[in-house]
């Protein structure tokens, strides 16, 4: 089978949103009156699930079920004031999307946002990006998946098309392993928000240090298209 679309992980991989995640967590840790932490830091923990991020940036010993709510409302609407101004797409991005559209490729893109899910198309129209894609995946849209896995199938079957018709790009293990699982072409992104030895241990199929590396990866293999 020849590859009929790309299918984008969001945060890392087409967008960068580390900016806006630091500053609505500094935001929401000084409206709380919680420890602050600097911006180092909060840029560390970005590659953390949301849960587990929230868990990390929050003192342990007043870590309950109260705290870890407040704590997400307050962030919510932090990022809802600092999410267009800060989230920016990777460089390359709109000339990558419009190339593959050239090439006559669908283009999909899934996020594991939890929290903060609802944020994905406004930020991607506003990067004028949401022109080049064909469907956009998000828990909203799939309240009952379980992980990204089921994201991206459904993605797929929005699309029309079989797991092995497609390349997966992605700047997580998570996104590599769900890639291997359906049988699609899997690309890590080195430039995301994970370390190259985390994304070689789930043996991605091709590794690229730019967006536009995958625009050059299918124009070296037309026999595919």
């Amino acid at each position: 089978m020849g590859f009929k679309a790309v299918v984008f992980d969001l945060d890392g991989t087409l967008v960068d949103s580390s900016e806006a995640i630091a500053e609505a967590t500094a935001m929401a840790l000084e409206r709380l009156g919680l420890p602050k932490k600097s911006r180092g830091e909060l840029l560390g923990f970005v590659k953390l699930r949301p849960s587990d991020y929230i868990r990390v940036v929050l003192p342990r010993d007043r870590c309950d079920n109260g705290l870890l709510k407040r704590f997400a409302d307050e962030f919510r609407r932090a990022y809802r004031r600092v999410h267009l101004r800060l989230v920016k797409p990777v460089d390359g991005a709109m000339q990558a999307l419009e190339a593959l559209k050239r090439m006559g490729l669908s283009i999909g893109v899934v996020t594991g946002r939890t929290l903060l899910a609802d944020y994905a198309e406004e930020e991607l129209k506003r990067l004028g990006l949401s022109k080049y894609i064909d469907t956009l995946t998000t828990y909203e849209v799939l309240p009952r998946a379980r992980c990204k896995a089921d994201l991206i199938l459904e993605c797929l079957r929005t699309l029309g098309i079989d797991g092995k018709e497609c390349i997966i790009v992605g700047d997580s293990p998570e996104d590599i392993q769900a890639g291997k699982g359906i049988g699609a072409i899997t690309v890590a992104a080195l430039y995301g928000f994970h370390t190259r030895d985390e994304l070689m241990k789930s043996k991605p199929d091709y590794i690229i240090q730019r967006i536009s590396e995958v625009v050059n990866y299918i124009c070296a293999h037309p026999e595919e298209l």
